[in-house]
């Protein structure tokens, strides 16, 4: 059963907060505003003892894997275990949209939020903003627009959102998942709780989505780049030529022109699409919705153009952390391409991306931790255009010294590919980074 912070169930418990991230932090300050006698640990502080039987819950953040020794030993003392998500779902009140899937998430969240921006729309999650950070901030009538993760997912146990959504599905975080269906799994137990009442939005272009969503009961909405007028079974948001329709039984509702649309490529056409049905479901009119998404900017990080100079278009895309975003926002920027590749490994075959970028892009510049993997997989996939540095530094130059060289129009891409870990705190810091680099070397 569904309880809130003012029956305060955690006053003079003691807790175990594992991991002082945002979401860690935000657990222990909204648990020690209820009386909790919080406990925090992180890796590395060997020396610090854990009473396991003293402990009521263990409340871990997402960076945290479930098969961590720590994590074992509280499994093995019985403890019970909650994620940072959980913990704020059970005590923050509201109407919450969720909204997961491989690559498109943040801009997704976001573009909903903006078009349902008021007084008691309130964003959470993923994005950056933990949800316990809005307890005693929301009541029954709030919208809680949620980006989650898999990390998020793993730990949920009662998390039901009103609206649920799917965007995607590839291969990721298989270094923490260990298999890939491991990853799906995760991804499904957002709907895992909802009933006939609630609904849930699905990718209809892509089979694997709509595999996944078999054994959901909420009520299924779709969106799809593909005209689905005549199509009985669906109902949703969909592309007709250049204009975008909201259908729903009878109802075949015109929402805007696709050249309204300021995002680039199809990944966020995708992204509009969801957002507009997840909006239109929300009870939005369609003159709304289209105001909105007509003025919206793409996000940091997310096929950014950071600078034009001369013949030369420097795009940074550091979020392209996986093989599937790296190689959909390769195809949506188009023209002649120098891509720079590279990053710590999440466990992804390099062969995927590799065979698709022959003849896509004029020159990739490999560098940093998985070098040797790529250039493995390049040579397997008979990709040869291709130069080595040891850093993001050393590859920015690089294709800068190339784009100078080449023989017409041509964009640096930022596409990475992987995670950033080996140089950097996160894919903000390494976008943030490129950025100095280009206006250092293009001033």
């Amino acid at each position: 059963m569904r309880f809130f912070a003012k029956n305060n169930p955690y006053k003079g418990k003691r807790i175990l907060v594992y991991g002082l991230g945002k979401s860690g932090l935000a657990a222990k300050a909204f648990l020690s505003s209820c009386g909790a006698k919080a406990q925090t640990f992180v890796d590395g502080e060997k020396n610090k003892k854990i009473n396991f039987e003293k402990l009521s819950i263990a409340v871990l953040s997402p960076g945290i894997s479930l098969d961590c020794e720590l994590v074992c030993q509280l499994k093995r003392a019985g403890v019970p275990i909650l994620g940072e998500l959980e913990l704020g779902y059970l005590n923050v009140n509201g109407n919450y949209i969720a909204i997961t899937g491989t690559n498109g998430k943040t801009t997704t969240v976001s573009l909903v939020y903006k078009i349902l921006e008021g007084q008691n729309t309130f964003l959470a999650g993923n994005i950056g903003i933990p949800l316990t950070s809005l307890a005693g901030k929301t009541d029954s009538r709030s919208i809680i627009v949620c980006e989650v993760s898999s990390y998020q997912l793993e730990t949920c146990k009662q998390f039901r959102p009103k609206i649920s959504a799917i965007l995607n599905l590839a291969p990721d975080h298989l270094t923490r998942h260990k298999t890939y269906q491991n990853y799906r799994n995760s991804k499904a137990k957002i709907f895992q709780n909802q009933t006939e009442k609630d609904y849930c939005v699905l990718n209809y272009d892509e089979e694997e989505v709509l595999a996944l969503s078999e054994k959901c009961v909420a009520k299924k909405y779709y969106f799809s780049k593909f005209d689905q007028l005549s199509n009985p079974n669906f109902k949703g948001a969909y592309l007709s030529g250049e204009e975008i329709y909201f259908k729903e039984d009878f109802y075949n509702v015109y929402i805007m022109n696709k050249s309204q649309i300021k995002l680039v490529g199809e990944k966020n056409l995708e992204n509009v699409l969801a957002a507009i049905t997840i909006t239109s479901l929300c009870g939005l009119s369609g003159e709304k919705i289209s105001s909105k998404v007509s003025s919206f900017l793409p996000l940091p990080n997310r096929l950014e153009i950071v600078l034009k100079r001369g013949k030369i278009t420097c795009i940074n895309d550091s979020k392209a952390t996986n093989i599937a975003s790296a190689l959909s926002d390769i195809n949506a920027t188009g023209g002649n391409i120098a891509v720079l590749l590279g990053g710590s490994d999440k466990g992804e075959d390099f062969k995927r991306l590799f065979s698709p970028l022959k003849g896509a892009v004029k020159r990739a510049i490999i560098y940093g931790a998985t070098t040797e993997k790529m250039v493995c997989a390049a040579k397997e996939a008979g990709f040869e255009e291709f130069s080595l540095a040891k850093n993001l530094k050393e590859a920015t130059a690089l294709g800068i010294k190339f784009c100078r060289e080449f023989d017409g129009e041509i964009n640096l891409l930022l596409s990475p590919a992987c995670a950033s870990f080996d140089e950097f705190k996160n894919f903000e810091h390494r976008g943030n980074y490129f950025k100095k680099l280009v206006m250092e070397e293009l001033k």
